[in-house]
């Protein structure tokens, strides 16, 4: 009998469970150049998951603070850009504080510059550059 639960769990688990194909959130840093911070800067790091180049045209950057409700605040527009089958792209997200190391160098800088919270928040790769709500239209990767 537990086997029979274990596995209609986990058979559930894949239907409900949706991980995009191509483009993930793998890093996130928040709170850059705040006291005590390890970097001087915010970031996200995208990474390409499939076997094939993915473009970053008309795709966006967004993020939201955990507690937000309505359109997201922070919207940025990624470069017409290309992340090849299995690499990364950085996006600095705010600008350079005091304290803490240089992130390494972005292959791009976002702006408006959006400061993320150090200790919680929400960041989306979105299909399009308008601000999300809530439940995102044309999301890919959600963090």
């Amino acid at each position: 009998m537990k086997k029979i639960f274990t596995l209609l769990f986990l058979f559930c688990s894949f239907i409900s469970f949706s991980q995009s194909t191509t483009l993930v959130i793998s890093q996130v840093y928040g709170a850059g150049g705040n006291s005590g911070a390890l970097y001087t800067a915010d970031y996200v790091e995208l990474h390409n998951v499939s076997g094939t180049s993915q473009s970053l045209s008309g795709l966006s950057v967004q993020y939201a603070s955990s507690a937000a409700t309505g359109a997201w605040t922070g919207v940025y527009a990624l470069p017409a850009a290309t992340i090849p089958a299995g690499g990364y792209y950085l996006v600095q997200m705010s600008t350079a504080g005091t304290v803490g190391s240089p992130i390494p160098t972005p292959d791009a800088v976002a702006a408006p510059a959006i400061a993320m919270s150090g200790t919680s928040g929400r960041v989306a790769i979105v299909t399009g550059t308008t601000a999300a709500t809530d439940g995102p239209a044309g999301l890919i990767d959600l963090v």
